[in-house]
């Protein structure tokens, strides 16, 4: 599926293609994604590909794909295009897993990426795609 788009904004995230039972093949052009803002991880319940080490409550402080959210096994193409201003940004931490801080406790731990384009490595780019000034935050492991 090809279709030409203008301005695409808000929402958390702005635009998601798939989903667990879906996994269209789409071209997206022509656009501009900014202002998402999301807290949560669309893989919930289980944590996704990304996470080696997936502890208790991990899943409710990942933030994934402010701009754009491609489920795992979507194909997704993105030509002369600007992603510009999206967050991924987690509400909060849990102990870590896997980090120990002073005092033999765990660290607090929180993840946010992808606030551009979560894509679970399936998303190509081409004709110049601009991805400007997005924000991923994790959380101060203290």
């Amino acid at each position: 599926m090809e279709r030409e788009l203008s301005d695409l904004s808000g929402g958390g995230p702005v635009l998601t293609i798939g989903s667990p039972t879906a996994t269209p093949t789409v071209t997206l052009s022509g656009l501009t994604i900014t202002g998402g803002d999301t807290r949560s991880d669309p893989e919930t319940p289980r944590c996704g590909p990304d996470l080696v080490t997936c502890g208790p409550g991990y899943t409710s402080v990942t933030a994934l794909g402010g701009g754009i959210e491609a489920f795992p096994g979507t194909t997704v193409t993105v030509r002369h295009s600007v992603i510009t201003a999206n967050r991924a940004v987690p509400d909060g931490s849990v102990p870590s897993a896997v980090a120990t801080c002073p005092g033999s406790v765990p660290c607090r731990a929180s993840f946010g990426d992808a606030a551009g384009i979560d894509d679970w490595c399936r998303v190509g780019t081409s004709g110049s795609p601009f991805i400007l000034d997005d924000r991923r935050r994790r959380r101060p492991t203290r």
